[in-house]
């Protein structure tokens, strides 16, 4: 009897000891937890996205964070913008240095209770205000504003605007936001 006692609580070490620290990392291996800025950075090193400028809830200078005018000139849609009270964190990433292709990524960590449709319905719009001028425009690039990917991940609402890559960077920020 000690001996089924002892195999299995060998089997059962063995197989702890065997299992990934995190079964939802798309690799395999452990997920990395990084705070929206991190994140942010992390992907346009890593896509190669340059030229842009980053607004964030960490900076304390004029023009590193998105203030009322900023927020409404962005994401205000007919004079309404989205409750910047109900965001704990965020990191937001827009590149116009070229007019005629749009990169934009934007990961928002809301507080509890916050409506995350509502606020994430105020990212479509900017997109789709965004497509809609470009129509004007033969020479943009229109696929990035077409193929923008929108997803709330538990309190993350997050928007991905770029070239070619929007379902793959989607898919790492889902996997590495708590």
């Amino acid at each position: 009897m000690k001996r089924i006692i002892i195999l299995a609580l060998v089997i059962s070490l063995f197989a702890v000891a065997c299992t990934p620290a995190d079964s939802n990392a798309s690799d395999g291996g452990t997920a990395v937890s990084y705070n929206t800025k991190e994140l942010v950075e992390k992907i346009t090193a890593d896509y190669s996205l340059s030229g842009g400028e980053y607004y964030t809830s960490y900076s304390q200078e004029l023009g590193g964070y998105l203030d009322s005018d900023l927020v409404l000139s962005y994401y205000g849609d007919m004079g309404e913008v989205p409750d910047m009270e109900a965001v704990e964190e965020y990191c937001v990433y827009i590149d116009g240095s070229d007019p005629n292709l749009q990169k934009e990524l934007g990961v928002f960590k809301t507080k509890a209770g916050t409506d995350k449709e509502t606020f994430l319905s105020f990212m479509r719009s900017r997109i789709a205000a965004m497509l809609e001028n470009a129509k004007n425009y033969p020479s943009v690039d229109q696929e990035p504003l077409k193929n923008a990917e929108f997803f709330i991940e538990g309190d993350y609402v997050v928007y991905v605007v770029v070239k070619g890559d929007a379902d793959d960077i989607a898919d790492f920020i889902k996997d590495n936001i708590d």
